[in-house]
Parts: structure tokens; sequence; C-alpha cells
């Protein structure tokens, strides 16, 4: 497996796919811990920080 990693990673583009597809990866998952968390918060009836 790590021989294909280096193999295929090490490719510029892929390299650039992966950490492309990766962010929007990561950036879905906050986003949707974020809003649980801003749900909770309103159930709750706390206001964040700057409201």
């Amino acid at each position: 497996m790590l021989s294909g990693l280096r193999t295929h990673l090490m490719e510029p583009e892929l390299f650039k796919e992966f950490c492309d597809e990766f962010t929007r990866e990561v950036n879905r998952l906050r986003i949707g811990r974020n809003a649980g968390i801003n749900s909770q918060h309103k159930e709750r009836g706390w206001q964040d920080r700057d409201g």
C-alpha cells in the first residue's frame, strides 16, 4: 500500500487532486459540526460571542 501511495501521490497532478479533495472533505465535516453546535446553542438560548 505504501508503495502505491508513494508511486501515485508523488505525481504532482494526483497529489494536487488528493489535497483538494481532502480539503473539501475536511471543510464539509467542519461545516456539519459547526451547524450542529450552532443548533444546540439556539436550542439552549445561548448567543455566540459576537451576538
